[in-house]
């Protein structure tokens, strides 16, 4: 029942939608914890595995992208190699900033049912 309950909360994105700029600020204060932590590390992230060049590219648009919209890139990662990862990033720079922020929360939203999805599992 609990996962149904979890796995469709992350479902609903009107709540995303209304939680979101909520979001920024949370994302604004965990930035430093988010540059410092890594997931699981079972999870490897197509930007481990890239060449030097596109891990170089990927950080100049992680910075970009935060000195625009004022919080942290955020991109469901699974499935995706590094260079559709930063194609991606380049391409939501020219978003304005309320588009952007539903782009941003939906991604959050597909990574939190991933996780919860793969924490119920076990």
């Amino acid at each position: 029942m609990l996962r149904f309950v979890a796995v469709g909360f992350c479902d609903d994105r009107s709540q995303t939608i209304r939680i979101a700029r909520r979001g920024v600020s949370v994302c604004r204060r965990n930035l430093e914890i988010t540059r410092r932590v890594r997931l699981a590390r079972s999870i490897r992230t197509p930007s481990t595995t890239a060449d030097d060049g596109i891990r170089s590219q990927l950080a100049q648009v992680n910075r970009a992208y935060e000195r625009r919209f004022g919080y942290i890139y955020i991109v469901c990662a699974t499935g995706k190699s590094a260079e559709e990862m930063l194609a991606i990033a380049r391409n939501r720079l020219n978003n304005d900033p309320a588009t952007e922020l539903a782009v941003a929360a939906e991604e959050q939203r597909k990574i939190t049912q991933l996780r919860l999805a793969k924490l119920l599992e076990d």
